[in-house]
């Protein structure tokens, strides 16, 4: 089973590295980001590949942020890629994935002052879950 687990962080982190080499292209971004929110964040009988994703998904986009030298990301690209995180943090029904959720983004995303006004901004919208 850990050999999966890390296949999935390995395939993540791949994934982060070339959108940062093809600089944060919109449309590389949008692919990935279909096939989480549309496949792997998706409700199903098991969160345990839910819950990995939460874990290592942020947690090896900002490895790959923190690395770059020549490339900065701008907080509009930054957001889209946390796009499904987001989305799946607002509407999340169980209650350990959502947990999970917060967590890393308490962990990340609050680094960036932009980015922290954005979450408070969805986190006070009326139709974001309690």
């Amino acid at each position: 089973m850990d050999k999966f687990y890390t296949l999935i962080r390995f395939i993540i982190r791949s994934t982060y590295e070339y959108m940062s080499q093809r600089g944060y292209c919109l449309g590389i971004i949008r692919l990935f980001n279909d096939a989480l929110h549309e496949v792997a964040l998706k409700h199903g009988d098991s969160n345990g590949i839910r819950l990995h994703l939460c874990d290592v998904a942020l947690d090896e986009f900002q490895n790959v942020v923190s690395k770059e030298e020549d490339t900065k990301i701008a907080t509009e690209a930054y957001l889209i890629v946390l796009e499904p995180f987001l989305a799946s943090l607002q509407n999340e029904k169980n209650d350990a994935v959502h947990a999970r959720l917060v967590d890393q983004f308490e962990k990340h995303a609050f680094a960036n002052k932009q980015l922290a006004a954005f979450i408070f901004e969805i986190a006070s919208d009326e139709f974001t879950l309690d």
